[in-house]
């Protein structure tokens, strides 16, 4: 007679996929855990200062990747269409952050995934006060040209 044994432990896979060729490194690779337990994955990069937003993901068998949670340094973590109480994120310099799984259960198992990207929208509002301000020069420039040429005809009609 043949028996399958069934254990409460099931795997929660963590990809390093590329990691040397991306500058993202993720440890451990390959977690093992019991029910009920909480599982901590760690990334961190070397891709410099700026990289400073961090977004965790997972994949589970046979769906599509599903958004878990972002998280900078300073901020508070935007978590996506998850059970917030299920996870905890914690990133307290630029280059390192984690994410906890907590009260492990089957449904838990899958591939997680560690991004970093680099943060542009203090150059982009930045760029934005930039065109704002030219833009207003040029509009003050062709109010006033048109100003004078409406006095220039002899008109007391005035732009304002």
């Amino acid at each position: 007679m043949i028996c399958t044994i069934i254990t409460l432990n099931f795997l929660l896979y963590w990809t390093s996929v590329l990691a040397e060729d991306n500058g993202v490194f993720q440890i451990p690779s390959v977690l093992w855990h019991k029910k009920g337990e909480s599982a901590e994955m760690k990334c961190s990069h070397n891709k410099g200062f700026g990289y400073i937003q961090m977004y965790w993901y997972r994949q589970r068998q046979g769906e599509s990747m599903e958004f878990i949670v972002y998280k900078t340094a300073s901020g508070e973590p935007e978590f996506g269409s998850v059970d917030k109480n299920k996870f905890s994120t914690v990133k307290n310099i630029a280059a390192n952050g984690s994410l906890t799984v907590k009260d492990l259960d089957i449904e838990d198992s899958a591939v997680y995934f560690c991004a970093v990207f680099l943060r542009v929208i203090v150059l982009s509002r930045v760029l934005l006060i930039s065109l704002a301000t030219i833009n207003n020069l040029l509009t003050s420039s062709v109010n006033t040209v048109y100003k004078d040429m409406i006095k220039s005809f002899g008109t007391d009609k005035t732009m304002d």
